[in-house]
């Protein structure tokens, strides 16, 4: 695994828990204890996977599928999907 692989990674929303240790240690590396380096880049990855996934449109209801009314985990067709704004 090198620093490349896990930037393509990043920028795809590909990231799994392994390559999420592994930018742990790098970063610990680079930047001794101090975890500001990893949390930021784990906060902004947070942002933008939370920014593509659909949101139910039901008002105040809940979702038919997940119940929840907020980030919905469907993967099907619904109508009542629509794109996260932050």
């Amino acid at each position: 695994m090198t620093y490349y692989d896990i930037t393509l990674k990043l920028k795809d929303l590909t990231m799994a828990p392994a390559d999420w240790q592994w930018l742990y240690g790098y970063c610990k590396s680079k930047h001794g204890d101090d975890p500001s380096a990893y949390m930021k880049i784990l906060n902004a990855y947070k942002v933008r996977k939370t920014g593509r996934q659909p949101m139910c449109d039901t008002g105040f209801g809940g979702c038919r599928y997940c119940g929840h009314g907020f980030v919905c985990e469907y993967r099907g067709f619904c109508s009542q999907q629509k794109a996260a704004v932050l």
